[in-house]
């Protein structure tokens, strides 16, 4: 098992010449500097490395990366999914829209967890998100993630050594989590946001069997690999189109359900009205076009449709969900507003 880098300290020439020599790109020669900085985020510690090879090294070598660490106590399981990401999913791909990963480590004893990562801010940037990207930008997300979702859709492996099936949810833990949350809100959450909040718990379960149980006739019946957090700051565009490829980042959350999960949570959950009307369903329709393009078969646009919009419903869920997690609601009350705008404009309370 490769040791767990849990501080920048730990980062050294020997450290890292071995680990790429590990990975098949330092067949001779070794790092002889580093320089480093380093920043937090919420979930990691992200150090940016720039490396120095010997005179015998490839030129082929890594000039930059970027290691992240997991923060301790901080939900450990996010550390475990991503590195599990990058050492099971990723791999299987033969050109997964993802940043190259070096090393992926995880220790269950200490649940600490580290990826060595390629830096690529010189040939890519993080897409802006605000105000909503151009229509060009949205687009080639749209058909990143179709190819991504296409690959895994139905796959055999889904639910072996690849994730597991969507589990029928927890009602009475939820109408519990609920509770608190509506207390913890008090007036801030009105009535009417409060009888909606009740009805998508009470019905969680229903809907949950119309859509991953009943209408499925085989085991990954409609089921893909999703990215779970797909919002746009998580898709790196590459400076030089022509050149190169968009990549996704921030992979802890992937999971195995339906695709267009990844499309709600990005547009419905993320846009305003005026944003939303000008684009949505161009933008879904264009998804569902590209799972058709790169051979998914059996799934309807209507289909595609009703899954964005029950999706959809799920994001109302979310703020509770961060509380539940000790994040306070005002973190993203952005985010409740705008998945409440969205649960009415797509006419979400007749799917309940």
């Amino acid at each position: 098992m490769s040791m767990i880098i849990t501080d920048a300290a730990q980062i050294t020439t020997d450290w890292l010449s071995a680990v790429l020599r590990k990975h098949g790109c330092l067949s001779s020669g070794r790092v002889v500097s580093l320089d480093q900085s380093s920043h937090p985020t919420t979930t990691s510690t992200v150090v940016w490395l720039r490396a120095t090879y010997s005179e015998d090294a490839p030129d082929s070598a890594p000039a930059r990366l970027l290691l992240k660490m997991s923060k301790p106590g901080f939900h450990p399981q996010f550390g475990q999914n991503e590195v599990e990401f990058y050492r099971r999913v990723a791999p299987a791909m033969q050109h997964p829209p993802v940043v190259r990963c070096y090393d992926a480590a995880y220790s269950p004893e200490t649940k600490r967890s580290h990826l060595l990562l390629d830096d690529l801010s010189a040939s890519h940037a993080e897409v802006d998100s605000r105000p909503s990207p151009p229509r060009e930008t949205c687009e080639r997300v749209m058909d990143c993630l179709a190819r991504f979702h296409a690959f895994w859709w139905e796959h055999p492996r889904l639910g072996k050594d690849i994730g597991s099936a969507p589990e029928p949810p927890d009602v009475a833990g939820m109408e519990e989590h609920l509770a608190g949350f509506i207390s913890f809100l008090g007036d801030q959450l009105p009535l009417d946001k409060q009888r909606i909040y009740k009805r998508v718990v009470s019905t969680a379960l229903d809907r949950w069997h119309r859509r991953f149980a009943e209408k499925r006739t085989r085991p990954n019946d409609g089921l893909t690999v999703i990215h779970g957090d797909a919002h746009f700051e998580n898709f790196l565009l590459p400076r030089e189109a022509e050149q190169d490829r968009l990549r996704i980042i921030d992979w802890q959350f992937w999971n195995v359900s339906a695709g267009p999960q990844d499309l709600a949570f990005m547009i419905a959950r993320n846009w305003t009205r005026e944003e939303r009307r000008l684009l949505e369903m161009d933008l879904v329709r264009r998804y569902h076009d590209g799972l058709l393009r790169h051979g998914v078969e059996g799934y309807s646009w209507e289909d595609c449709w009703r899954d964005y919009r029950e999706q959809s419903i799920e994001n109302v869920l979310i703020p509770m969900w961060q509380w539940q997690g000790q994040l306070t609601p005002e973190t993203d009350w952005d985010g409740l507003e705008k998945a409440f705008d969205a649960f009415e404009d797509l006419e979400c309370e007749e799917l309940l």
